[in-house]
């Protein structure tokens, strides 16, 4: 079976990423590609490509931002989170997991683009609560955002008894942050930390991944999927609102 991955091509790794995965620009370009071999193909995230007709020769992977409910009924739709497929957020998962308890404290600091949705905040609480457990209180702070940058501001009580702080900035670049304080252990990444260094300047590392990190690590969009977004997607919206 093909794979189709949506992808911002600013986001792909393509140096890790599978020689097998193949970029082309538009749907229209795999009507030529054979049938013999299994492939991934990696197209821009763009909507003309969105609106393409699903159908039983490939399994298509979008970003959480962009899944709708009336796409629930293909079977052939997967849906993949950003912060999920970052390599460091992998080991800060890995690391929680082998805790005997999931309780502590964790913080997260994202600086991203204008042009990204509040809904990434939705997909990235979707990926935490997989992690810590469901959140039982949501308190959210923002400021006006008629003014850049923008700042929004969530301190989440999750049930598997994690304390969170999770900060986001819409600016005109990308950046992350995070620390994990657990019972055991202290985990902490930050990407300007991990910056190359340029003659008389300091570039940030990019905040990419691998196409095949997205096929291993997407969700079926099914109607659970659907509802478990939608309910953090109100959360968020209702919390900017005020």
């Amino acid at each position: 079976m093909k794979n189709i991955v949506l992808v911002r091509k600013e986001k792909i790794d393509y140096g890790a990423t599978n020689e097998k995965a193949l970029v082309r620009n538009s749907i229209s370009e795999l009507a030529l590609e054979s049938d013999m071999e299994p492939k991934t193909f990696v197209l821009p995230l763009t909507e003309q490509n969105l609106r393409f007709d699903l159908n039983e020769r490939f399994n298509t992977f979008i970003p959480s931002t962009k899944v709708t409910s009336d796409q629930v009924s293909s079977g052939r739709l997967y849906v993949y989170f950003d912060l999920e497929n970052y390599p460091f957020y992998k080991k800060l998962s890995e690391a929680v997991k082998k805790e005997a308890r999931r309780k502590g404290v964790f913080r997260l600091k994202r600086t991203v683009n204008y042009d990204e949705d509040i809904l990434l905040i939705a997909s990235d609480l979707y990926v935490l609560a997989e992690l810590f457990g469901e959140p039982d209180n949501v308190i959210m702070k923002h400021s006006n955002r008629a003014k850049n940058p923008y700042h929004i501001i969530l301190m989440v009580n999750f049930s598997g008894g994690t304390m969170s702080h999770l900060e986001y900035t819409f600016s005109d670049h990308e950046s992350m942050e995070f620390d994990w304080s657990g019972v055991k252990k202290i985990i902490e990444f930050n990407s300007k930390e991990m910056s190359p260094i340029k003659p008389n300047n300091l570039t940030d590392l990019p905040l990419t991944y691998n196409a095949d990190a997205i096929v291993a690590s997407a969700h079926l969009a099914d109607q659970n999927l659907i509802e478990q977004l939608n309910k953090f997607r109100y959360t968020v919206e209702e919390g900017v609102r005020q």
